[in-house]
C-alpha cells in the first residue's frame, strides 16, 4: 500500500510538473545595476546583476513595484577602515516594456531576460560632485550633548539635519541662511 502511494506521489508530481503553462514556466529576470563611487580619489562605474524568478506576470508586477525606488543622495561612508562616496541610482519600469520583455523571451524559449529599468540618478550625483572637485571625505564631528537642556538639544539636532549632507561650493555657505529662521 505504502510502496502504491509513493508511486502515485511521484506519478503526480511528474505530471503535474510537466504541465505548465507558457504564463507559469518559471522564468528568470536579470536587474542590471550600474553603481558609481568615489575610491581612492577616483569615480569608478561598477555593474552587476541579480537574478530573480518569476513564474507569472503577475508575479513580475509584483517584482517591478518592488524594485522600484527613488535615487538616494551621495554620502561618504566607512567600509572596511576606507571612506568611498557612495549613491544610489533610482529604478523606474515601464510596465508593459517589461512585460513585452518577458512575454518575447518565452515565445522564444529562452530561460532569462534582462528587465527594462531607466535609471534616476540623485540630484546632485555623485559625478556633479566629482566635477565640483569633491574626491574625498574631509572631516566627520560628533558630540554628545551630556548636560544640556532639553530645548538645547532640540535645537542643535534639528540645525544638524538642515546640515547634514549638504552640499556647499566653495564661498557660498551662510549658516543663518542655511538654518533659516
Amino acid at each position: 500500500m505504502l510502496r502504491r502511494f509513493a508511486w502515485t506521489l511521484a506519478l503526480g508530481l511528474a505530471l503535474a510538473q510537466g504541465s505548465t503553462t507558457p504564463d507559469s514556466s518559471p522564468i528568470t529576470a536579470i536587474l542590471v545595476l550600474e553603481e558609481d563611487v568615489i575610491e581612492d580619489g577616483q569615480i569608478l562605474s561598477y555593474v552587476g546583476s541579480q537574478p530573480y524568478p518569476v513564474a507569472t506576470e503577475k508575479e513580475l508586477r509584483v517584482l517591478i513595484k518592488k524594485l522600484a525606488r527613488e535615487p538616494k543622495r551621495p554620502r561618504f561612508i566607512l567600509q572596511d577602515g576606507r571612506w568611498r562616496g557612495v549613491e544610489k541610482k533610482g529604478l523606474a519600469f515601464d510596465e508593459a516594456e517589461v512585460l513585452a520583455a518577458y512575454r518575447e523571451a518565452l515565445a522564444n524559449g529562452r530561460k532569462s531576460f534582462r528587465l527594462p529599468v531607466r535609471y534616476l540618478p540623485p540630484n546632485p550625483s555623485l559625478k556633479d560632485l566629482y566635477a565640483l572637485g569633491i574626491r574625498e571625505h574631509l572631516a566627520t564631528g560628533e558630540t554628545d550633548f551630556r548636560g544640556s537642556s532639553r530645548e538645547r538639544t532640540h535645537n542643535l539636532l534639528l540645525a544638524s539635519s538642515k546640515l547634514d549632507g549638504l552640499l556647499i561650493p566653495p564661498g557660498t555657505f551662510s549658516f543663518n541662511q542655511a538654518l533659516g529662521p
